[in-house]
């Protein structure tokens, strides 16, 4: 089986300096946090709404930290990373347990 395709490829370079007051590592967190925060727009999070991450990696950890931000009741995270979280300041309950 032999699939074509007509495809025209063009490399874009976008680079901006970050300002003074922005460290490198502040930098750096950017491009997953507006991921994060873009997913939670198109997911509608709101105020007392019931959030699930897929994923406890970085992409997965700062969605979880937009969704509180945003205002989100209850926010379940998987992953093989979740003790992680426990860095960040947020302490995940075992569910099982509660149910």
């Amino acid at each position: 089986m032999v699939f074509h395709a007509n495809a025209v490829f063009k490399t874009v370079m976008v680079i901006y300096r970050l300002p003074d007051h922005v460290s490198m590592e502040e930098g750096a967190l950017l491009e997953p946090l507006s991921v994060g925060v873009h997913a939670c727009k198109r997911a509608n999070v709101s105020i007392g709404k019931k959030v699930l991450v897929c994923g406890a990696g970085p992409i997965g950890l700062v969605s979880m930290l937009s969704a509180k931000a945003m205002g989100a009741n209850a926010v379940c995270v998987t992953g093989e990373w979740l003790a992680f979280t426990r860095v960040i300041g947020w302490v995940p309950r075992d569910i099982e347990t509660e149910i």
